[in-house]
């Protein structure tokens, strides 16, 4: 087997691997329940009558793509996040699927270089350093939304290279979905910049950059003319050493994320072997002190950013200059300067913020919009055509392919870490839904990137609207005696370990946790409910996947002193199981 065979076998397996890797991880550890800014953004939509709560402006954005699949989730389907869950994945999915229809019927490049930008685009897309925007129902909604609007106008800008094509169905086209995009997130306005940047460079006639302009102008008019548009305007600072700076921190991130055992001496232990956790404790150690804690560290990554943007102008410019243009390349153009373009929206709007929070610069959350830039970037270089300017002849870039290979390598070798993260932080926000309703919030919790005010001002609305958790049938029981719970209990006794919690409103309650009995029945089950010896219920619990749904975890009112406390599962599907008898140990009050 040749050379370029095999680095082009290795590419397709690599980016096959991250596809599904990332569809099988969001599958099964997507988060389901009310997280971060959904609290805030959920009293708003709650609060407001339609269509004002579509429009409200978010934290200077102006999400009303977004909030019409939100607004219909609540009207529809209970606010449980099925739906968004499943609009997001779905988005990720197709931007992928016709991210590949554009780079493998691309016949302008050689086949190594289509497998290699296949790859690129699964792993930019599904690798799971990403996690907190893939696994976050109402992150992913308008996240991958975006991203597959810029992908679909990529699609159809490439059509029009080369300036053979004037006004028609494939401007029009990608113009729509730039709308899309920036009604769907602030973020997305980059995507009209980035588009007519690429039909530049690709030499489109120059009608249709006139009228990607004047869309552009267009959406800027709704977009400000809407309720709350002085808003938008008031959040920018421009300040151009500071924000070029930020820009280029902000584009490392994906870099820095995928060295991160090798700079944060924290993330070292996630590696495989030992001499690779020996060599990761060297080099962070050096980090350190040369540059300082990985977070907060400015130098590296301005450098790291900086070169990126210096190569995105050298190779849009040869692009332009040498009229070498693919669809592979145009397509690379499109992600490259959105991913650019967003970070200078970013740059902007959260200057002052960074400088009082500077880890924020590299924060997770950002992290999608960053691996497009450098996806656009390999794009570029892949796609450079088989017969390019005067030069005749094949031209072969085979290191260009295996550096690819490598990276999607590397990126896959810490998904196991990240999907862990996932799989760890979707418990994390379910014993808080458990808390909520127990009716023992409190901010002592996991809260991640959650605040506590925010929760307390959406609580009453969505436990009013009965959405969310507040939705599932075991919800709104505290105090009753349901009929559905069986009165028989499984033979064998479980001792539960508990601690003292108080909530914030000052309630008594235990924190519980136990494992449960190999012969215990298998089901799936969203909450368990706990009740006392009576059958009145007394708290709310949940599995944990941190034991493989061999745990559980949760509260209880402790208004009294428990020795036993008797759990049953709510079984999303079928019936019920006899409950399980947990007796207390170590239980106190306070």
């Amino acid at each position: 087997m040749k050379t370029a065979d095999a680095l082009r076998l290795l590419a397709l397996a690599l980016g096959g691997i991250a596809f599904a890797w990332g569809v099988y991880a969001v599958s099964l550890y997507g988060w389901r329940d009310l997280y971060a800014d959904q609290w805030r953004s959920y009293g708003h939509l709650l609060s407001l009558p339609f269509p004002d709560n579509i429009l409200f402006l978010d934290n200077g954005h102006r999400p009303v793509v977004s909030n019409l699949l939100r607004v219909a989730e609540i009207a529809w389907f209970r606010g449980e996040l099925w739906l968004q869950w499943l609009a997001g994945l779905s988005f990720a999915v197709a931007a992928v699927l016709v991210g590949w229809r554009i780079v493998l019927r691309d016949r302008a490049i050689g086949r190594s270089s289509q497998a290699a930008a296949a790859a690129t685009l699964a792993v930019a897309v599904f690798w799971l350093a990403n996690s907190r925007m893939l696994m976050h129902p109402n992150e992913s909604v308008h996240t991958y939304l975006i991203t597959l609007m810029a992908v679909v106008a990529a699609a159809m800008g490439a059509r029009l290279a080369g300036g053979g094509s004037r006004i028609g169905a494939e401007i029009a086209v990608a113009s729509v979905c730039c709308f899309i995009a920036t009604f769907a997130f602030g973020a997305g306005i980059a995507l009209f910049v980035a588009f007519a940047l690429a039909l530049v460079i690709a030499r489109a006639h120059w009608a249709n950059v006139v009228f990607v302009c004047a869309a552009l102008a267009v959406t800027l008019a709704v977009y400000f003319a809407l309720p709350g548009g002085e808003g938008v305007s008031g959040v920018l600072q421009v300040r151009p050493l500071a924000n070029a700076r930020v820009a280029a921190q902000w584009l490392a991130s994906p870099v820095m994320y995928l060295l991160l055992p090798f700079v944060d001496g924290n993330q070292s232990g996630a590696l495989p072997f030992e001499p690779l956790r020996r060599l990761a404790g060297w080099t962070s150690a050096a980090y350190a002190v040369l540059f300082g804690d990985v977070w907060t560290s400015v130098v590296p990554q301005a450098l790291v950013g900086g070169a990126g943007i210096v190569m995105l102008f050298m190779h849009s410019f040869s692009a332009w200059q040498q009229r070498a243009m693919t669809a592979t390349r145009f397509t690379g153009c499109v992600l490259a300067w959105f991913g650019l373009g967003v970070a200078g929206v970013v740059a902007l709007s959260r200057v002052g913020y960074f400088e009082v929070h500077p880890a924020q610069i590299y924060a997770s959350r950002y992290l999608p919009w960053a691996c497009l830039f450098w996806a656009g970037l390999g794009l570029i270089a892949l796609g450079r055509p088989l017969v390019e300017g005067s030069r005749a002849g094949r031209v072969k870039r085979p290191w260009v392919v295996a550096a690819v290979a490598v990276i999607a390598a590397a990126a896959l070798a810490g998904n196991a870490s990240w999907m862990q993260w996932a799989r760890y932080t979707q418990a994390l926000i379910r014993h808080q839904a458990s808390a909520v309703l127990t009716d023992v919030y409190s901010a002592s919790l996991f809260q991640g990137e959650t605040v506590p005010e925010e929760v307390r001002a959406g609580l009453p609305r969505v436990r009013e609207a009965r959405i969310a958790m507040f939705a599932h049938p075991a919800a709104g029981r505290l105090g009753t005696r349901p009929g559905e719970l069986p009165a028989a209990l499984f033979p064998a006794e479980v001792v539960a370990r508990a601690r003292p919690f108080t909530s914030d409103d000052g309630v008594a309650a235990l924190e519980i946790e136990a494992a449960l009995p190999p012969a215990f029945p298998k089901l799936r089950a969203a909450y368990w409910v706990f009740t006392d010896e009576s059958g009145v219920v007394i708290g709310y619990g949940h599995a944990s996947p941190l034991d493989a749904h061999s745990g559980i975890a949760g509260f209880v009112r402790a208004d009294r002193p428990r020795a036993t406390v008797r759990a049953h599962p709510w079984p999303d599907a079928g019936g019920f199981v006899p409950g399980l008898l947990l007796r207390i140990a170590d239980a106190s009050t306070g």
